[in-house]
């Protein structure tokens, strides 16, 4: 029983980030595939705030270090 609920719980992590990625709503997908689609989208996203904070900076603008990291 204790196993069935931690799966559960698994699945529905999975269910939601797959809900929250793009390109991974509405797939049949493996847990493998949603952990691989899921790493380059967050590691674009980093991409994109340091190329949002450079323009930021080229600017004249002051961003927080706490915003850089």
């Amino acid at each position: 029983m204790l196993k069935q609920k931690r799966r559960q719980a698994i699945r529905d992590g999975f269910d939601k980030v797959a809900s929250l990625v793009p390109g991974l709503e509405g797939q049949g997908r493996s847990e493998g595939h949603v952990l691989n689609v899921t790493v380059q989208f967050i590691l674009e996203k980093i991409e994109e705030r340091r190329q949002l904070v450079e323009q930021i900076e080229a600017r004249g603008g002051v961003v927080s270090d706490e915003l850089k990291q």
